[in-house]
């Protein structure tokens, strides 16, 4: 059974923050939450997908300093919408899990297209 609830969650390159779309609303709000998940810078390509009803975060890093490699990142994200009498409509996001993809040459052409996902 699916709800006509929903929200649109979108990451900002201009400021480096994950945003959401309250549709009802018509208003953007900050997603709070997504202790542990490692920084990603504004520079980065970043992409976002629905995986099985959660979110689903890939990106591209430098690996460490001086690294003539980058690295390819991927984390899954439980969103959980929350209401309570001092804060209006809020998403939270829980990261369930991170880790690194792939790890490739700098001088290698590369491009992050979309994340798609499967159910078997």
């Amino acid at each position: 059974m699916f709800s006509d609830a929903y929200c649109v969650v979108l990451y900002s390159a201009y400021d480096g923050v994950f945003r959401w779309y309250d549709t009802e609303e018509r208003m953007w709000g900050f997603l709070h939450g997504l202790v542990g998940l490692p920084r990603i810078t504004r520079d980065r390509v970043i992409r976002l997908g629905d995986y099985g009803g959660k979110m689903m975060v890939v990106w591209d890093q430098f690996g460490y300093p001086r690294s003539r490699y980058k690295e390819i990142w991927c984390a899954e994200i439980a969103l959980e919408r929350r209401h309570d009498d001092v804060s209006e409509n809020e998403i939270w996001g829980k990261v369930e899990w991170f880790h690194r993809l792939l790890k490739i040459k700098i001088n290698t052409y590369y491009q992050i297209e979309k994340v798609l996902s499967t159910t078997v």
